[in-house]
Formats: C-alpha cells, structure tokens, sequence
C-alpha cells in the first residue's frame, strides 16, 4: 500500500502497537475538539446569564481540564470520559466533551464502562438545570440530556461494530 494511502488509516488498523497517530487520527482528533469547544461555547452562551463570578471560575476552569484531557481519549478512553461527565455537571464549557468522550467511550470502552458513562451523563443531565437554571422546562433538559447520551453511545456503537 502506498505511503499516502496508508496516512489515511486509524493508526490502530495498521497493526503496531503503540502506533504513531496518522494523519487521518489528527483529523478526526482535532475536529472533534473543535467540535467539542463550539458545542461547550454554545452551551456556555445559552446559561451565561445566570453565572456568578465563582460560577464562571468553576465552569472555565472545569471546561479547559475536559478539553485538554481528550487528547488522552484514545489511550485512556474511561478516564478521560469521567473527567469531561463530572466537569459537564458544572461546567457548560465541558459539555461538549462530555459527549465527545462519552462517543470515544462507546468506541473503545467495556460495556461496564459505557453504561456507567450513559449513567453519569443522564445524571448530570438532571443536576446541570438545577444549577443552571434554563427558561425551558426541567424535564426537557433532563430529556435533551437523554437524547444526546443516547445518540453520543449509539454512534459511537455503531462504528465499533464497523471497526470489528
């Protein structure tokens, strides 16, 4: 296989251990952390208002640890997955990496793991509004949180089982 073709392979699929990343992993790796900090900003912008100044220390704070920490996802996908759900429940900002690695859990994790992951986000579904308050019902943010977890696992299941 040519050079270039084989850049566009998950270092995992080229079979060495402890394999570089390829180019193809520092794409989907750095687009995922875009994508990760343009839904954690989203979030952040819709319950800015009703940050303090303790709030707003907390939430950056706990928004920066989950971003840095998915460049670890790969490596240590349930770690990194507890990290970004504990500081999704008070941080907006972490929010979106929350999902990211909960999606990298599915991919990589035990089924233990997973199911303690989709725990986790749900519950922190329900403690971010009581901490946030949103002008939108609480049982549609519990149910919005749900729908994310359900569809960040789904995903990711799915392409583990394309990768298996």
């Amino acid at each position: 296989m040519s050079q270039p073709l084989r850049q566009m392979l998950p270092a995992e699929l080229l079979g060495a251990p402890g394999a570089r990343r390829s180019a193809r992993d520092w794409l989907v790796d750095v687009t995922l952390w875009l994508l990760a900090l343009g839904l954690g900003i989203l979030v952040v912008a819709t319950a800015g208002e009703t940050h303090s100044a303790g709030l707003w220390v907390l939430d950056v704070a706990g928004g920066l640890a989950a971003l840095v920490a998915l460049w670890w996802r790969r490596k240590r996908p349930a770690a990194v997955a507890a990290l970004a759900i504990g500081a999704g429940v008070v941080s907006g900002l972490a929010g979106g990496a929350a999902l990211v690695a909960l999606f990298n859990l599915a991919i990589r994790g035990s089924r233990r793991a997973v199911l303690w992951g989709m725990a986790g986000s749900v519950a922190g579904s329900a403690v971010y509004p009581l901490i946030y308050p949103q002008d939108s019902a609480y049982w549609v943010e519990i149910a919005l949180g749900a729908l994310f977890t359900v569809l960040c696992v789904g995903w990711g299941l799915f392409v583990r089982a394309q990768r298996d």
